[in-house]
Parts: C-alpha cells; structure tokens; sequence
C-alpha cells in the first residue's frame, strides 16, 4: 500500500466478503487506509455494510447495486460453461434458468450453483433449491441436535451451505424459522444471536456453525 505504481496514480485493494473482516483486522485496515490514502485506494465488496466498523464506512463512498437481470445471468453462465469445457447438451437449458432463478440475482451464487451441478453431475429439477427443501434439511439438523448427535447435525447445516449455497446468516434464518414453529426454546434463540454477533468478527463461517451446533447440544439437549 505504501508504494506508488510505476504506471498509474495509486493501487487499487479490493476486499472481497468484506464483512468476514474481523473488528481487529478492520481497525488496523483503518489505520493503513489514514497512512496511505495518497498511494492507494480502498474497495470494500459486501452484502452487509453494518458489518463494517464506523471508522472505515465513514471513509467510504457507499455504492449500492441492483440485482443482475435473469438474462444477464444466463449469458455468464453460458460463458462459464464454455470456459469449462461442458456443452449444452449436459446442462440443459430448462435447469440453467432454474439456477437462474435460485440465484435470484447472485452472479456468484448462480456460478456455484453451476458448478456444483457441474461437478456432481446430479440435475436440477425444481426441488433442487425450494424452500421448502433447505427448510426440512434445517428441521433435520434439529432433530440431530435432539438426539445428540452433533456430528448429523453439523453435516446438515454445512449441508445448506455447500450444496445450497445458503450463507451462514441464511443458515441461521432457517434455524429461526424452526425455532419459532416448533421450539421456541430461549436458550436457543439465544445460542444464534450470539452466532450472528460472532460472524461478525470471524472469518470462518463453517467453524461458526458448526460450534452452534455443539453448544445448542449442549446447553439445551443434554
């Protein structure tokens, strides 16, 4: 950050999942963005601004972006397919508007999408994404979590997020949505409001859920 290009008037940084960025590390980013403001510049990517610490978004030049049009999508999905050596033929059509529409907007959720079916070769079918699914995916990781069974549990709720695509808050919003219908436990209620204070300073979202999991296990199921 502290050296100026050959060829340009400043560096450009950018922070992809920026609010992944720990307090700690922000503060310390804050301190480099005040030292180097002259030779470099700063770009916060996020999908939660309030995850980033006043110092920093006050410095900042807020840009919000629309969702990309279907038509959009499906045109980098057809690009990405070709980058990838994989022909029309193995993904059809009718399933790459239905990734599409799953992304609802999400360039990056839809190319995850399409490479999870790529990879795994399972096609998708309108089940593949409903609500309904990663709904009955979180009641079972609670069931899991009744029985003790943490290991069941964590494979579940890593499940939304790597086959579904749901980010860690996603996963904690079906959690919530089962907690009211069916358990309405405070301890719970309390055990993810921590989680989502928690992802808020850690830079692993994986770890969080699955020490969710394992504390809901054991302050509320033993």
């Amino acid at each position: 950050a502290s050296i100026r290009p050959i060829n340009a008037e400043f560096k450009v940084l950018w922070f992809e999942d920026a609010h992944t960025l720990s307090h700690d590390v922000q503060h310390a980013l804050r301190r480099i963005m005040e030292r180097y403001s002259a030779t470099c510049r700063f770009i916060f990517c996020t999908t939660n601004a309030s995850s980033l610490i006043p110092p920093i978004s006050s410095r900042c030049l807020p840009l919000f972006f629309s969702p990309l049009t279907p038509e959009q999508i499906l045109t980098r999905l057809r690009e990405v397919l070709t980058g990838m050596g994989v022909s029309e033929e193995t993904v059809h059509q009718d399933e790459l508007s239905l990734l599409v529409t799953a992304a609802g907007g999400d360039l990056r959720k839809a190319i995850m999408y399409l490479q999870v079916r790529v990879v795994t070769g399972v096609e998708v079918t309108p089940e593949s994404f409903g609500e309904g699914e990663t709904r009955k995916i979180a009641a079972a990781a609670f069931r899991a979590m009744e029985s003790k069974d943490i290991a069941t549990a964590q494979r579940r709720l890593e499940g939304l997020m790597i086959e579904y695509g749901l980010s860690a808050r996603e996963v904690l919003d079906e959690l919530m949505r089962i907690v009211r219908r069916e358990y309405y436990h405070p301890t719970i209620i309390s055990c993810i409001a921590d989680a989502d204070y928690i992802l808020t300073h850690a830079g692993n979202e994986y770890l969080q859920v699955n020490a969710l999991a394992a504390r809901i296990v054991g302050e509320v199921f033993l």
